[in-house]
């Protein structure tokens, strides 16, 4: 009996070692995985995501136009029953009294933060224990779609594996109030990002399907199914006033710009919608698909039964239709849900604590191994940005800016995108590269300078501000492109002038700058401009990566 004793109390003691370790695992596991996401933020006030600066400007403008003159009768307010109004509903109402900068700050980490916990919580409420597949979001949190800036897109994405999770509780519980709570949140989804909400309705739909497919007739199934209708119906009619029966002036995006233009995002099946395709990126890449491999081969990780056709109709959505109808792979937004989806529904099984520590101490090196790289790569845009903030403050307020890029080798006689891809190398307008984090810099001049850059816009009819009557001749009709300088000098020149008409009157855009440089009172150059190209242009500001010039009346 004494050595029985013995060795019960010796098993209890070593159960009580483990437990702290694992604590203590835990611990050093989370601490390190949030330093990594978090150490590029130190780096930069304005980080380097490409719409970043319009998003930024927009808020700025808005909140300008609740307190101050000093943009009427350049734009004008447009709140409405219109999506992808995240970012700005949080910092207009939510942070009134933080200025644009400050307040666009807090929104990104409050995006990543929603990111990661939403990924967490749906993977909590499948399965309820730790495993190593929880570090998970934590590496893939700053991805492709974050680095794009699709903002909205991205905190919807992390809102939509939140309302997965509570519709999952509810179910559990029966419980009326996450019934109403999940309702809620798909209001809130919409008023994110169409997408996100879209897709939450998908996957919700495809969830209820998978846990009722052996009694789809029943009472029970049909009761489940009832329910959430009833948790769609206040989303779906908002939805359904603005795409159909508002006369606000609000025109819906249309259809063909969510999946017709779908053919220049492809990405590479490697990133799926997560990776840039640098050192980092590919090691943390490389990491989560031998991470699958290796315990999928072996058994040990596991896909939460109730998602299983959820994914799967993601993944032949994502990678099969796109390629079938578009010539594509996929589309990076879409591959981003389905690779989020897959990681919060996906539990590791690794039982020894000598592999567990491995890969818990490998996959915190390789988020400080990102975070550094990514912070490095922020600080040296930080340092551009500031320089650049001091001298477009020079700018006289509410004067008219145009912005361009002096690409080299670029020709007005080349396309748009040849021209990107000749300067940046990228292989398609869609590929983030350093050169391509400047290409809506210009907005910093709405920002510190308090002027009018008619490129402000990604998609006017899907904003709450747009821009006044008498300047909407120097708005773009489709998405706003960053000008480049063969084009802004090109229609000068009669010859070349016919020719980027003929193009743009193709494509159903508005030249804004066609009748330049009588419509502007300043043109910003980025780059390496050596030359002054016109007579009329005078030199104000000559930066590091970019000169300012005062267009001069013509005499």
């Amino acid at each position: 009996m004494h050595t029985g004793n013995e060795s019960t109390f010796e098993v209890r003691v070593i159960s009580k070692r483990i437990d702290y370790f694992s604590l203590a695992l835990c611990a050093f596991g989370l601490v390190g995985l949030c330093v990594g996401v978090l150490l590029p933020f130190t780096q930069a006030s304005i980080p380097p995501l490409i719409d970043y600066p319009n998003h930024l400007a927009r808020i700025h403008v808005l909140k300008s136009l609740a307190v101050s003159s000093e943009f009427e009768g350049i734009y004008e307010a447009a709140w409405g029953p219109i999506p992808n109004l995240a970012m700005d509903a949080i910092t207009v109402f939510g942070l009134p009294f933080l200025n644009s900068e400050a307040a666009g700050f807090v929104f990104l980490l409050l995006a990543v933060a929603v990111f990661v916990g939403g990924s967490l919580t749906l993977n909590a409420t499948l399965f309820g224990r730790l495993h190593i597949g929880l570090a998970l979001p934590f590496l893939t949190a700053l991805n492709i779609v974050f680095a794009w800036g699709f903002l909205n897109f991205y905190f919807s994405v992390g809102l939509m594996l939140f309302s997965v999770s509570v519709l999952i509780q509810a179910q559990r519980r029966e419980a009326p109030l996450l019934y109403l709570a999940h309702s809620v949140l798909l209001v809130a989804l919409y008023f994110s990002h169409i997408f996100g909400y879209l897709f939450c309705l998908a996957i919700s739909f495809a969830y209820l399907v998978n846990v009722n497919a052996s009694r789809l007739r029943s009472p029970l199934a049909i009761k489940s199914f009832v329910r959430f209708a009833f948790c769609v119906i206040p989303s779906l009619a908002i939805f359904a006033f603005n795409h159909f029966l508002s006369d606000a002036g609000l025109e819906p995006m249309p259809m063909g710009s969510w999946w017709g233009d779908l053919h220049n995002k492809a990405m590479a099946f490697l990133g799926i919608g997560l990776f840039q395709g640098d050192a980092p990126d590919w090691a943390v890449c490389i990491f989560v698909l031998v991470l699958y491999l290796w315990l999928g081969l072996t058994g040990r990780v596991s896909i939460a039964p109730s998602m299983r056709l959820a994914l799967g109709g993601l993944f032949v959505g994502t990678i099969g239709l796109p390629a079938v109808l578009f010539g594509v792979f996929l589309d990076a937004r879409v591959g981003l849900i389905f690779m989020a989806l897959l990681v919060a529904s996906s539990c590791f099984e690794v039982k020894n604590t000598r592999i567990n520590t491995a890969l818990v101490a490998l996959a915190v090196c390789l988020s400080l191994f990102k975070g550094i790289s990514i912070a490095a790569n922020w600080n040296a845009f930080s340092e551009n940005v500031d320089e650049l903030k001091s001298a477009v403050a020079q700018i006289t307020p509410r004067s008219k800016v145009i912005g361009a890029f002096d690409l080299p080798g670029s020709r007005p006689e080349l396309t748009y995108s040849t021209q990107w891809r000749m300067a940046t190398g990228a292989r398609n307008m869609h590929q983030p590269s350093g050169f391509l984090s400047f290409r809506n810099i210009d907005s910093l001049a709405v920002i510190f300078g308090n002027a009018f850059v008619p490129t402000l816009f990604t998609y006017p009819s899907t904003q709450p501000i747009r821009t006044e009557r008498d300047l909407l001749h120097l708005d773009p009709i489709r998405p706003s492109r960053a000008l480049t300088t063969a084009l802004l000098f090109g229609v000068l020149d009669e010859e070349h002038r016919q020719n980027i008409l003929g193009v743009a009157e193709g494509r159903n855009e508005r030249i804004y700058y066609a009748e330049w440089p009588q419509d502007f009172d300043y043109l910003i150059v980025f780059g390496a401009p050596k030359t002054e190209q016109a007579e009329n242009l005078q030199v104000i500001e000559n930066g590091s990566f970019f000169k300012i010039y005062r267009i001069k009346a013509p005499s």
